[in-house]
């Protein structure tokens, strides 16, 4: 056999022995592994190999932190118990990390190589403490105790499927995902740890912050989920609950709290926050009132790893707010709040409280303790009675508001919450004002109302307000002194002062009563003063300008006046002035009035050129002989003095008063015309003293006097004066018509009376008396003379004529002394006489029938101044004694007849004439008597 053969044959024999021993190498080794899966199977339990804690604790130590257990359990599948784990990070000796067991599930792939790599973890009674130097109380305390929490890692973050741990005594439960960040170091094993190891500090510094607060709820459960951030770790949205809070600075209690918002779990740069909540209830300090629902939302800056935030703006809102001191609910409360630069705080706040809305702002300097506020909205009509809660006076004494007040205030503390300056601009409609607080009745409604109002703590002022009632307005300025109450204000506008009447005493109707302003309401200027509440002190400057009013009845174009009125008493010592038809009346005047407003003495000193009628209209006091006058023109009158009133309230107002008047254009009294007339009267009681008459009558001039004396209807009028050559003609005309007994009769004479009077002229003197109204009661004496260049052409003496044989009259002059009597004028001694002849004659005229009855003696040939006619006239004279004419029917229509031996030829009335004026050349003095009747005083 050759060698290859037996090396071939040995080499095949080793094979197969070295595939025998493989072969029960394996089968030995499949039996020991059976036998070990035998023992964990009936066992379950190993302790933990040496090398797997020595890697968890190399890893906990490259993270910072020393580990120590207690037992510790290991099976086959990777799963790791933990018992009685204690952590301690570096610089402290008390463990701060400690868990009752910590169930661990391990990749056992990464174990083979040497990784502690964790898949699960489940951790049960954990618990953290504060390192004594960060606790409040300086010991070591536990903040975070019953912790379990089931996590999963995974890479840089980890999954909390479940976390629920004790914060102090306050549950949390949380779920989510942490961001552990990079670890220090390539050899990263456990990123918790390191994490933990990190952030500790911080932790338990936050922790001990909210353990410490917490202790102000009652009942509180917190729920949160993690977010995971690469910068924070992870974002916190977390919800507090609560039953109740109890804050102890400022004292106060909430129920039913809930809080959520999203924190950062770790921040190293300020990040803004927002925070929202929500209370049943808020109780406020010291029983201030009560919050019912209220939320609240909070925008906050937390600075780098702190906790309590650096908050921007705070956003509250309730259904209601209670003020107990106020005694008021005010629904749908709002307050937003922000810092400001320097220590400011800015505040919005609203609501609606009184049932309107009012909003508030206001900027506070909490460290200098100065504020400036701004109100704005409406105040409803309730906010009186808080007002008068606060004040302890009753502001509806003073006002009555049907509805809100539209209004917008500003009000300026100053360092130390001193108050320095307040301002409001106000609007009302419908609002109901009086001065007069004890008056219930003082009130005056008004249209609408505004004002602008200022107060600096000592004076109220609103330099800017109006009013409105009806077509009245008004506006100006008001002020008070708070002190001493005292106001004024200054008003122009348009008024009918009646409308205002409630906020005045008795005097003021009184006054007003009279006028009328109807069709359009006065212009006036208004400045009125006094001293709440009452009325004693108040007084008044009005300036008054109306167009088309009234008086009493009597219309005026214009009239404007400037008063000052008191309680008592109404004085203008600056303007009355009243238009009517180009006429003016202007001057000034004083009343004085009772408490009750009866006026007691009224001063009056004006000028007129106004007619007298719509005067005496409105002048219930005006004597009654002053509306015996008709004007054609207004004269021009100037009257001063008094009325008073001396009897009291009961008595009626008696004049003592001086009227000049002077009128320029014709002018009727009791129907009589009169050229002109000017006079000076004393009026005295119902007595008046017409003194210096210089009147025109007839185209004469008259100077006089005249008295009115008595009380109507026994009122009495006498007088006395001198007529100087007045127009026969004319004369006669007046007379026709005055006797006519309306002043409206006949006044025009018959032409060819008309041209036969013409150009004759006329003095006349006389005195009488008698009733005022009736001009047929007169009675008096007077004496006559007419002039002219042919009286024989006057009819009177013309139809002479017919009864006479002789063929020529020629009459130049007639004069007679006469009696009044009533409607009979008397004449007892009638001279007509001429170049040439002379008639003697006496008789009567009956003014109420305009009856003619005369008796007259005819002398032709008396008169002549040669000697012939002498001689004639002394042949003719006895025949004159034996017939006589007589005179009758009317002026319209005289009569002459012969009446020889008439039983009236020896029939003269007797009686004395007053003196003719001075220059009457044909009245001798020893023909001239002085009037029986006296001259009235001068005034």
């Amino acid at each position: 056999m050759s060698l290859a053969r037996h090396l071939s044959r040995l080499g095949r024999g080793c094979l197969q022995a070295a595939g025998t021993l493989a072969l029960w190498t394996l089968w030995l080794g499949l039996a020991l592994l059976l036998a070990v899966q035998a023992y964990v199977a009936t066992t379950n339990q190993l302790e933990v190999p040496g090398f797997v804690l020595r890697a968890f604790e190399s890893r906990l130590a490259q993270s910072g932190m020393r580990a120590s257990f207690g037992r510790t359990h290991f099976d086959p599948s990777g799963r790791v118990l933990v018992q009685d784990l204690r952590v301690t990070l570096p610089n402290f000796s008390d463990p701060l990390v400690t868990a009752r067991a910590v169930y661990m599930q391990l990749d056992l792939w990464a174990l083979s190589l040497d990784r502690f790599e964790a898949t699960e973890v489940r951790i049960i009674g954990g618990s953290l403490r504060v390192p004594a130097v960060f606790s409040p109380s300086g010991r070591s305390d536990e903040v975070i105790h019953d912790l379990e929490a089931d996590l999963r890692p995974r890479g840089s973050e980890l999954d909390l499927a479940s976390l629920s741990f004790r914060l102090g005594s306050v549950p949390v439960s949380a779920h989510g995902t942490l961001h552990l960040g990079a670890g220090r170091g390539e050899a990263r094993r456990l990123p918790l740890a390191d994490f933990l190891a990190r952030n500790y500090g911080t932790f338990s510094r936050k922790f001990a912050a909210l353990v410490a607060q917490a202790g102000a709820l009652e009942n509180p459960v917190v729920q949160a989920e993690l977010i995971p951030s690469e910068s924070h770790g992870a974002d916190v949205d977390f919800e507090v609950c609560a039953s109740a809070l109890r804050w102890p600075r400022p004292a106060f209690q909430a129920s039913e709290i809930r809080l959520a918002g999203r924190v950062p779990l770790l921040n190293a740069e300020r990040v803004p926050v927002v925070l929202r909540g929500s209370a049943a209830s808020v109780r406020l300090p010291d029983g201030a009132g009560e919050v019912r629902r209220a939320r609240l939302r909070l925008e906050a800056d937390l600075a780098p790893n702190a906790l309590v935030p650096s908050w921007r703006s705070a956003e509250a809102a309730a259904s209601a707010l209670r003020v107990r001191a106020l005694d008021l609910e005010v629904p749908a409360v709002f307050v937003r709040a922000r810092p400001a630069s320097g220590g400011a705080l800015l505040l919005d706040a609203g609501g609606e409280p009184w049932g309107a809305p009012l909003a508030a702002e206001a900027s506070v300097d909490l460290v200098q303790r100065s504020a400036y506020v701004r109100i704005h909205g409406e105040l409803a009509p309730g906010f009186l009675a808080t007002l008068a809660t606060r004040t302890k006076r009753d502001p509806h004494r003073y006002v009555r508001l049907p509805s809100a007040i539209a209004l917008d205030g500003r009000a300026r503390f100053g360092p130390g919450w001193k108050f320095e300056r307040a301002e409001a601009d106000a609007y009302a409609r419908g609002v109901s004002l009086q001065f007069r607080p004890n008056d219930a009745g003082g009130f005056v409604r008004t249209d609408e109302a505004g004002a602008h109002a200022v107060f600096d703590g000592r004076r109220l002022t609103a330099p800017d307000a109006f009013l409105r009632i009806g077509e009245d307005y008004a506006r100006g300025s008001y002020e008070e002194d708070i002190a001493s109450r005292r106001y004024r204000f200054l008003l122009d506008g348009r008024l009918r002062p009646l409308d205002i009447t409630p906020w005045f005493t008795e005097w003021w109707p009184r006054f007003f009563e009279p006028f009328d302003f109807s069709r359009r309401p006065a212009e006036a200027s208004l400045d009125l003063s006094g001293q709440w509440p009452t009325d004693h002190q108040t007084a008044v400057f009005v300036g008054v300008d109306a167009r088309e009013g009234r008086y009493r009845g009597a219309a005026f174009d214009r009239v404007r006046t400037r008063l000052f009125i008191r309680p008592n008493v109404i004085d203008d010592g600056l303007e009355a002035w009243a238009e009517r038809a180009g006429g003016r009346l202007q001057g000034s005047f004083l009343a004085q009035l009772s408490a009750t407003g009866q006026v007691t003495r009224l001063d009056l000193d004006f000028t007129s050129t106004l007619d007298p009628a719509p005067l005496i209209q409105a002048w219930p006091q005006a004597p009654a002989a002053a509306a015996a006058f008709a004007f054609t023109k207004p004269p021009t009158a100037v009257l001063r003095g008094f009325l008073e009133n001396p009897g009291g309230e009961k008595g009626g107002l008696q004049p003592d008063l001086r009227l000049d008047l002077n009128a320029d254009a014709p002018l009727r009294y009791h129907g009589f015309p009169v050229d002109r007339l000017a006079f000076s009267a004393r009026i005295r009681e119902q007595d008046v003293a017409i003194n210096r008459i210089a009147a025109g009558l007839a185209g004469g001039s008259a100077t006089g006097h005249a008295a009115v004396t008595g009380k109507a209807p026994a009122q009495r009028i006498r007088f006395d004066g001198v007529l100087k050559d007045a127009s026969l003609p004319r004369a006669v005309e007046a007379v026709r018509t005055f006797s006519a007994g309306d002043g409206k009769g006949p006044a025009t004479l018959p032409p060819d009376a008309a041209q036969n009077l013409a150009g004759d002229r006329f003095d006349l003197a006389g005195a009488a008396e008698g009733a005022n109204g009736d001009p047929f009661s007169f009675r008096g004496q007077g004496r006559a003379e007419i002039r002219g260049p042919d009286l024989a052409k006057v009819r009177l003496l013309g139809l002479l004529s017919s009864v006479l044989p002789v063929t020529t009259l020629h009459f130049t002059q007639a004069k007679s002394d006469f009696t009044l009597e009533g409607a009979r004028v008397a004449f007892s001694d009638v001279d007509v006489t001429g170049a040439n002849s002379r008639i003697e004659a006496h008789g009567t005229y009956a003014l109420d029938r305009r009856a003619l009855d005369f008796y007259a003696r005819i002398y032709p040939l008396k008169e002549n101044k040669f000697l012939v006619g002498k001689l004639l006239s002394t042949v003719i004279t006895p025949l004159s004694y034996l017939s006589q004419v007589r005179l009758s029917g009317t002026l319209a229509n005289p009569t002459w007849s012969l009446a020889p031996l008439s039983s009236g030829a020896s029939s003269r009335p007797a009686g004395l004439a007053p003196q003719l004026a001075p220059g009457s050349a044909q009245t001798p003095a020893s023909q001239a008597a002085p009037s029986p009747l006296a001259r009235p005083a001068s005034p």
